[in-house]
């Protein structure tokens, strides 16, 4: 296996889930505000991610007339139908998310919102009244790029007092740092998580071949994954995996490195020959991803405990 971050084995001995007397209440809250008429499916990837990764309850909030198609999906996720304009969230449901921030532990923003105008809007009214910890993905990247006024962009997110974690690939990247493309920001990986950490007081998970993690302060490096992952939905599928440690109370920054490593290594189970059968790269979906995920919580709880078997009893 890849080697896994330092603080993976402290973070799974201390998960909820793992307690004799845990319960839904105690496993953490997941609120994902994701999906417009066109990418539901990037709601419904995020939300059977976080549930797949330990959270004991998730609430999707999402245009209404997405709400049938991800309740019939993930039956075990709740739902808050928002107010729309054509098929995106409207400006106006800003005032109907109150509650729902409230109740939530973390809180996931951006799979598939779209670049609507009415979804600019929207996350410009929420952003501010967001008092958990909170992933930043997708479109709603591409909202704070877009936003040039005066405390707008990456600055919306450096008074916060609960964690922040932001997860660009490198074209998002790009345009949260005014670059002119990708290859900008590829060229100098390191370089680029680091200023956008320093820019957002974030932790920073810039995606691609070796996602970089870094807090402005430390630096990681994932050794897991492959190009399986090179397909529309995988981005969605972190978000969820995120939102659920961030959920759980654990470190922003220690969440950050684990739910990379583990949705690398999910990856990396796919292609692996099992029974004398390996997947094709090509054929991956990011439903699949998920569906592995049982698989690498697994094997890390197991090496996590053989770990402490090790540890030298008294005599």
């Amino acid at each position: 296996m890849s080697a896994i971050p330092d603080t993976a084995d402290v973070l799974l001995r201390s998960h909820p889930r793992l307690l004799p007397d845990a319960h839904k209440g105690s496993c953490g809250r997941a609120l994902i505000v994701a999906g417009s008429e066109r990418m539901s499916g990037a709601a419904l990837l995020c939300a059977r991610a976080a549930l797949r990764s330990g959270a004991g309850l998730v609430e999707v909030a999402l245009p209404r007339s997405c709400q049938a198609r991800i309740a019939g999906y993930v039956p075990e996720a709740l739902t808050l139908p928002l107010s729309e304009e054509h098929g995106a969230i409207a400006a106006s449901a800003a005032g109907e998310i109150d509650e729902a921030l409230a109740r939530s532990d973390a809180i996931a923003m951006g799979p598939g919102l779209s670049h609507a105008a009415s979804v600019a809007r929207f996350v410009a009214a929420v952003l501010p009244r967001i008092a958990a910890p909170l992933v930043v993905d997708a479109d709603a990247l591409n909202i704070l790029a877009a936003d040039k006024g005066p405390g707008g962009g990456l600055e919306r997110l450096c008074d916060r007092s609960a964690a922040t974690i932001l997860t660009p690939h490198p074209g998002e990247a790009a345009r949260l740092l005014g670059l002119g493309a990708a290859s900008l920001v590829n060229e100098r990986r390191a370089a680029a998580a680091r200023e956008l950490a320093e820019l957002s007081s974030a932790v920073v998970v810039l995606k691609g071949a070796a996602t970089i993690v870094d807090d402005g302060k430390r630096s990681w490096t994932n050794s897991s994954g492959n190009s399986a992952l090179a397909t529309g939905g995988t981005g969605d599928v972190l978000s969820g995996i995120l939102v659920a440690m961030l959920a759980a109370g654990f470190d922003a920054y220690e969440a950050a490195c684990t739910a990379v490593w583990v949705h690398g290594r999910a990856a990396d189970r796919l292609v692996e020959a099992r029974g004398g059968r390996a997947r094709s790269k090509r054929s991956i979906l990011a439903s699949d991803v998920i569906e592995e995920l049982p698989f690498v919580w697994r094997e890390l709880e197991v090496d996590t405990n053989a770990a402490a078997d090790t540890t030298e009893q008294p005599r």
